[in-house]
């Protein structure tokens, strides 16, 4: 009776755990990066590749600012694909994606930090297979989503001429002094085979908060 009650006990820990993970996946849902001006920094295989501005205070189509390319003065064709890029940009839904009843924890003791987790089966990637992916989802202290790790398990091909044999992505989120969660770094870095020949590429783009509108 004692072995029965204490596992119950622990798998109702586990669950309720599990709830604030998926909670603090919402409230990084829920926060607004529309609502803030911040500055966005983007690299290719560690050269700055732009910069670019989001002023919500402005009028619609002048609220994306691309400052520079490569270093330099972006041309109109540039700026163009930059703000087409930008502006079609949807924000993920952390919630839809997580399988919550794949969530694991890593550390020990009643508040977990760190929690193993695999995509739903009907999450959009983008046309990546949500089986192929898994990760690991990290807490602060205050239970605040922090980072999110993602990973293939194994190769796949995205089309017949391509296939994709590394990818790992990591998303950093910073608390903001009105309580949204905003991300403050991603990194992605990929080894894919296009028709035999290998090719890798890492990116990296930082979010710089600025004011809120």
């Amino acid at each position: 009776m004692f072995l029965r009650g204490l596992l119950m006990c622990l798998a109702f820990s586990s669950s309720a755990s599990a709830h604030v993970v998926m909670d603090a996946l919402k409230v990084a849902d829920q926060s607004k990066v529309s609502a803030w001006h911040y500055r966005v920094t983007s690299h290719e295989n560690d050269k700055l590749k732009s910069v670019g501005v989001f002023d919500p205070a402005k009028e619609k189509k002048q609220q994306w600012l691309l400052e520079s390319f490569e270093g330099r003065t972006p041309t109109e064709k540039e700026t163009r694909k930059f703000l087409e890029k930008m502006e079609s940009a949807e924000q993920e839904m952390l919630s839809a994606q997580v399988d919550e009843k794949s969530l694991q924890a890593i550390d020990a003791g009643n508040h977990p930090r760190r929690w193993r987790f695999h995509m739903r089966k009907d999450a959009d990637l983008r046309g990546v297979p949500p089986d192929k992916i898994a990760g690991i989802i990290t807490l602060n202290e205050k239970g605040d989503l922090q980072r999110m790790e993602y990973s293939n398990t194994e190769a796949f091909r995205v089309k017949i001429i391509l296939k994709m044999n590394r990818i790992v992505a990591v998303t950093e989120y910073e608390k903001q002094v009105n309580g949204d969660n905003l991300v403050k770094s991603e990194m992605v870095e990929t080894d894919v085979s296009v028709m035999g020949k290998e090719i890798s590429l890492k990116l990296r783009t930082d979010y710089q908060i600025l004011r809120h509108q």
